[in-house]
C-alpha cells in the first residue's frame, strides 16, 4: 500500500501500455527515463538526447492521457561515464534551462549489478544506506529478470515504515522536498 515513481523506458510503454495504465490508475507516478535506453544513440549529442526524451514523453502522454511532469532520470545517472563529459554537461544544462529536473538517487538497491541479485542483498543494501539517511530516493529496477527486486519489497517497505520514512511520488512532491533533494544532490546534481 505504498506509491512509487516509475521512470519508464518509452519503447516498453509502447509494448506494455496496459501495465502503464494500471500503474497510473493505481496512483503510481509515471516519468521519463528515455525512449530507447540505447546509450550510443541518446548520448551521441544533445539533440539526440532530446529527440529520444521527447519521444518518451509523447508515448507516456498517449498511454496515460496526461502531460508528463518535468522530471527525468538519465540512463546511467546524471554523472555516468558512458557519455562524453561535455555532452552530458550540455544535456544537464539544457534540461535545467527548459525547466526539467533530472533525478538521481542517494540509496541504491544494487539490483542492476547483474541480471539477478539475491533479495537478501537488495534488502541489506537499502536498509544499510537508509540507516545513514533521513531522506531517501531509492533506485530499484523492474523488468523481466528483476524478480528478486520484487521479492525484496515487502521487507524493505516494512523496514522503512518502522523507521518513519514516508513514501512519496514526484506527483505529490512538496516545494520543501524538492529543495531538500537539490541540497542532497539527488535533483540537478552537477
Amino acid at each position: 500500500n505504498v506509491k512509487a515513481s516509475f521512470f519508464v523506458v518509452g519503447n516498453k510503454v509502447d509494448s506494455y501500455p496496459n501495465i502503464v495504465r494500471k500503474l497510473k490508475n493505481s496512483g503510481m507516478c509515471i516519468l521519463s527515463h528515455s525512449y530507447s535506453h540505447n546509450y550510443k544513440t541518446i548520448y551521441k549529442d544533445v539533440d539526440s538526447f532530446f529527440h529520444d526524451l521527447n519521444k518518451c514523453n509523447a508515448t507516456i502522454e498517449k498511454v496515460t492521457g496526461e502531460k508528463t511532469k518535468s522530471y527525468v532520470r538519465l540512463p546511467g545517472g546524471s554523472d555516468n561515464l558512458v557519455c562524453n563529459g561535455k555532452v552530458l554537461a550540455d544535456i544537464r544544462n539544457k534540461l535545467i534551462s527548459n525547466g526539467i529536473d533530472y533525478v538521481d538517487w542517494n540509496v541504491c538497491s544494487g539490483d542492476a549489478m547483474s541480471r539477478t541479485v539475491d533479495a537478501r542483498i537488495l534488502k541489506k543494501n537499502v536498509m544499510n544506506q537508509c540507516s545513514m539517511n533521513d531522506f531517501a530516493v531509492v533506485l530499484m529496477h523492474d523488468g523481466y529478470y528483476k524478480t528478486t527486486t520484487v521479492d525484496a519489497l515487502n521487507d524493505t517497505i516494512e523496514y522503512l515504515k518502522e523507521n518513519n520514512f514516508k513514501f512519496r511520488t514526484f506527483d505529490d512532491l512538496t516545494i520543501e522536498e524538492r529543495e531538500k533533494m537539490i541540497q542532497l544532490r539527488v535533483i540537478n546534481r552537477k
